[in-house]
Order: C-alpha cells, then sequence, then structure tokens
C-alpha cells in the first residue's frame, strides 16, 4: 500500500485525521519506505527544427499570395537557410515556373549557388512543366532540388 492509500484508510475507516505528509514521516521514521527508484533517463528528443551549417548549403523557396490593387500579387522569395537571408525576391501578377526560375536564377547571379533547394508541393515547382526545367537548371550549375513532404511547412 503506498502512502496515498494508507493515509486515506486513517481517514475513512479509523477516523483519525492525518496527512499524507505525516504518514509519509512516520514510515520514513521507521525506515518502512523503499528508497524511489530513479527513473532511467531517455535520449532527449531531437530537436524538430534543422538548420544548415554554412550559408549557401540550401536555400528554400516559397511563394506567398496578397492582394495589390484589387488583384492578387505573388512575392517569389528564395531564403539561406543558414543564415536566413532572403537572397532573392521579387513580386509578379501569376505563379508560373519560369517566375520562380527568373528569381532563382537573379539570386544565384548574386549570391552563388546553392548545393540544394527545397521547395514546397506547389505546381509551380512539381508541375509536368516545371520539373524538367528546374531540374536541367539546377543540374547545369551543380545544385540538387528537393520537395518537402505534404503538410510539412
Amino acid at each position: 500500500m503506498g502512502i496515498k492509500k494508507i493515509s486515506q484508510f486513517l481517514r475513512r475507516v479509523l477516523f483519525l485525521p492525518v496527512s499524507r505528509e505525516t504518514v509519509r514521516r512516520t514510515l520514513h521514521e521507521q525506515q518502512l519506505l523503499k528508497k524511489p527508484r530513479r527513473k532511467p533517463q531517455r535520449n532527449p528528443p531531437q530537436p524538430r527544427f534543422f538548420e544548415r551549417s554554412t550559408p549557401n548549403q540550401m536555400w528554400q523557396t516559397d511563394i506567398f499570395t496578397f492582394r495589390l490593387g484589387g488583384k492578387n500579387a505573388y512575392l517569389i522569395g528564395f531564403l539561406d537557410d543558414h543564415s536566413r537571408y532572403v537572397v532573392g525576391l521579387d513580386v509578379f501578377r501569376s505563379q508560373t515556373a519560369e517566375h520562380v526560375l527568373e528569381v532563382y536564377r537573379t539570386a544565384i547571379a548574386e549570391y552563388g549557388v546553392p548545393k540544394e533547394m527545397l521547395s514546397d508541393q506547389g505546381r509551380q515547382y512539381s508541375s509536368w512543366r516545371a520539373r524538367p526545367a528546374s531540374r536541367q537548371s539546377c543540374a547545369r550549375i551543380g545544385s540538387t532540388t528537393s520537395k518537402a513532404g505534404p503538410i510539412i511547412p
């Protein structure tokens, strides 16, 4: 029986007004308590965030939609994963693979070639027209592309 059950038994059955601490202290004085077992320490959980160790190891890209002048505008951006610095950014009225590649080429001209580029599942990155164009463009300059899984920011 544990301390909690003993104190409840004393209160309910024998009508003795005792607290759990009184029961614990008495059991400890009489050396009737076992030393508590230490819980084995588990490996600490791995962090869910990631960050590359040097600049230009990985760029991330995405498209942000907003209203401008009553019409949709699309902000296409490229972000360096190490420094979180915006290496490429432009605004367009349509979101196409050609616009993504235009911003990508501008960023490469200014900051160099990344080793890897991460994008989401957007149609500009995964359509049948965009895939060959982006892969060929990246392969020519020595970069690889990868897509994040669905529902992963």
